[in-house]
């Protein structure tokens, strides 16, 4: 019998552990009947006063995840209810929204903080420190500008902005985004600059190319980039190769398909190269290009000569295949 049990320890512990937490675990209030629990924020400052708006879930049954919900009995049908609150700073708009529900406000479940257009000034990564240092909150918790967008998360914010030059991007909107220098609103990029640097960070977009009436389907991009210095002269040689596929012909001749590509290849080249000099002309190293030369290079350049000296050469190579 000893035997038996021996054998069975682990499982014997594992219930013992259950039957002393089970109690504690069945009488602690559900989360929704002591926090509200935000999924998605929006933080803007209006009239000097930092606005905080809050998506806060619950239920049809009115005691949100907890009481008929994640934490409770019934699953009851979920909702969101907006809340909003003003304060001189943003802890004080979270204690007063805190206040008006007489409940702790609970950032665990937040995916998505938007930031307002009033904060257009402020330094973001004073604001964001907030939530960053908060053990509750995933740092993969996506932050967007002024629209919802998720490509950019709090993390990745943070690590742009401790770079040497601080540069950092958020989305704004389904297909725009926003450049930051030093954690403050710099400029907007438009559709196509947004793309341009997708492609220029070998991301694949998700968007379709249309050249001559026809749709093309990225299936892969690859950005390959060196650096140098000739006659002194910081230089970036840029190599895009992009593979499409065509949707709108499957029995396009070989010289379509071949037109069809040159007459991307262009675009692309004429897209990236007006792109790049839109952003550098501006100081904002969104390529972490400063690293790369003082990395790889022997020769030290100011921050200030490295951006009005600097180069590009860029090359695009686009096939189409049905």
């Amino acid at each position: 019998m000893f035997r038996i049990l021996w054998q069975k320890k682990a499982l014997i512990l594992f219930l013992v552990v259950l039957l002393v937490l089970l109690p504690g675990a069945v009488s602690r209030p559900a989360q929704m009947l002591s926090k509200a629990v935000l999924t998605e924020i929006t933080i803007d400052k209006a009239g000097g006063e930092y606005v905080l708006t809050g998506e806060m879930v619950i239920n049809e049954a009115g005691g949100g995840i907890g009481g008929g919900g994640m934490g409770g009995g019934g699953e009851g049908e979920k909702r969101t209810k907006t809340l909003v609150a003003t304060g001189a700073s943003l802890g004080d708009a979270i204690n007063k929204m805190s206040a008006s529900q007489s409940k702790q406000v609970s950032f665990a479940h937040c995916n998505l903080m938007i930031m307002g257009e009033g904060l257009a000034g402020e330094n973001l990564a004073d604001l964001l420190r907030y939530f960053l240092h908060r053990t509750e909150i995933n740092n993969n918790c996506a932050v967007a500008w002024k629209e919802k967008g998720r490509k950019t998360t709090l993390e990745r914010f943070y690590k742009d902005y401790m770079r040497y030059v601080s540069t950092s991007t958020l989305t704004q909107g389904p297909v725009e985004s926003a450049v930051f220098k030093s954690g403050k609103y710099a400029f907007t990029l438009d559709e196509t600059q947004t793309t341009a640097v997708e492609l220029l960070r070998s991301q694949k977009p998700k968007k379709r190319f249309v050249q001559d009436g026809e749709v093309l389907h990225v299936l892969s991009n690859r950005c390959n980039i060196k650096t140098s210095f000739k006659d002194d002269i910081p230089t970036v040689n840029i190599k895009l190769k992009i593979k499409t596929q065509l949707e709108t012909n499957p029995q396009a001749s070989t010289e379509s398909l071949v037109q069809l590509a040159r007459g991307l290849e262009q675009r692309l080249l004429d897209d990236v190269t007006q792109t790049l000099s839109h952003i550098y002309g501006q100081d904002a190293d969104v390529l972490e290009l400063y690293e790369k030369f003082y990395r790889k290079h022997n020769k030290r350049l100011s921050f200030y000569e490295f951006f009005n000296l600097i180069q590009f050469n860029v090359g695009v190579d686009v096939t189409v295949i049905t």
